[in-house]
């Protein structure tokens, strides 16, 4: 292929036709709209979606001479490679959990650290301090370096990947409201990580009453993981990779992104309870205009399962039905205010998905997307990792 393929001249701009008119995405504001555009129009970026088409307009390839390419062969093409980058990056957060982790343990464990973990069951022990610490630290690594990675590779300005600007309060109400129902129908005890849990039970074995409140390290953890793991997992999640996505339209971005999100998370459980609460995490992104949204959804899932778990605790015959009814009431003046939101405020009746249109139906978007080596292989990978913590 020749340069020609890669620099095309436009011989009557009267008859050009740019496919990213096709894209609206003021549904959140003019300036993010405008900001979209111009990331997408960056014809170096190979992440990037912006077909453009003459009828004078040709590429000559060898072997074929000149020839009209197409949108649907430039959009297969551009999505393809974001998909297999996504991939890539939750490729390297398997990684970072199943083999990086294990290997930093047993090293620190050698070099004489309190801290051990066997190589066939994710069960950590050792000295409180040194468990945090260990925690904390394999876990932003696990985030940072595929939030590096993305960075880096779809070269998209900060405004851009992560919006802040709130369209109305009211929407933000309504992804409370979701946040709350998506936390009840996922089985709240399901909400903490494994990390989270594992550090829970690891700190209950130090007192005979199950108390860990009193322990710096739990509260330390605690904040760590409710607030700064679920900001930085939504700036991934919902962040860059998210914004990338919706190039091919919000419908198929909710899903991608959300799959992607379940592989990420290390045990059978955490990954359908976080496909849930990502699907509304990512509307409430799309509706409310601004990352706060769904990080705000995350942090309120984490709480619930920091609540519960706590809850659980207490040994006594009332705990079961305590519990239950926290979760009915917590699911009833949920579904209450997205009730009066939809009927008397008329949120509802505000547009979530951007207006899109495509060559290739979503449906085929989706199954390509799962033939890509990358993809297709960290979800295995997954699935194959959560299934040994089941069996072993």
């Amino acid at each position: 292929m020749t340069e020609l393929d890669e620099n095309i001249t436009e011989k009557n701009i009267g008859e050009a036709l740019n496919e990213s008119d096709n894209f609206d995405y003021s549904t959140q504001c003019s300036e993010y709209n405008a900001r979209f555009i111009k990331w997408r129009q960056n014809k170096q970026n190979p992440y990037t979606y912006s077909y453009s088409y003459n009828s004078r307009e040709s590429v000559f390839i060898e072997s074929k001479g000149f020839v009209h390419t197409n949108p649907a062969e430039v959009e297969n093409v551009r999505l393809s490679k974001l998909v297999s980058l996504i991939g890539v990056v939750l490729l390297i957060a398997l990684g970072v959990e199943n083999i990086f982790k294990k290997l930093f343990i047993n090293v620190l464990g050698v070099l004489g650290v309190n801290i051990h973990e066997t190589f066939y069951k994710s069960i950590v022990v050792g000295g409180r301090r040194e468990v945090t610490v260990v925690l904390i630290f394999v876990a932003l690594l696990k985030l940072l370096i595929p939030l590096i990675v993305v960075r880096a590779q779809l070269k998209m300005p900060n405004a851009l990947a992560y919006p802040s600007k709130l369209k109305n309060s009211g929407e933000l109400v309504l992804a409370i409201a979701t946040a709350v129902i998506a936390s009840v129908v996922t089985l709240i005890p399901n909400a903490f990580s494994e990390d989270s849990k594992e550090m829970f039970y690891f700190l209950r074995s130090y007192d005979t009453d199950g108390s860990v409140l009193g322990h710096t390290e739990f509260i330390v953890f605690t904040i760590f993981d409710v607030i700064f793991f679920s900001i930085l997992f939504e700036c991934l999640f919902r962040g860059r990779m998210f914004i990338a996505l919706r190039q091919y339209g919000d419908v198929y971005a909710v899903a991608i992104s959300s799959v992607a999100s379940a592989i990420f998370m290390p045990d059978i459980s955490s990954m359908l309870s976080i496909l849930i609460v990502s699907i509304a995490a990512s509307i409430a992104m799309l509706r409310c205009g601004t990352i706060y949204a769904p990080a705000m959804v995350h942090v309120i899932y984490k709480v619930f399962g920091l609540g519960i778990n706590l809850l659980e605790t207490n040994t006594t015959d009332r705990m079961l039905m305590i519990r239950n009814a926290i979760m009915a009431v917590a699911f009833l003046a949920a579904v209450l205010i997205l009730l009066i939101l939809y009927k008397i405020m008329e949120i509802g009746s505000a547009k979530t998905f951007a207006r899109y249109t495509s060559d290739i139906p979503l449906r085929v978007k989706l199954l390509s997307s799962f033939k890509i080596i990358s993809f297709t292989g960290a979800l295995v990978i997954a699935l194959v990792a959560a299934a040994m913590k089941i069996i072993i």
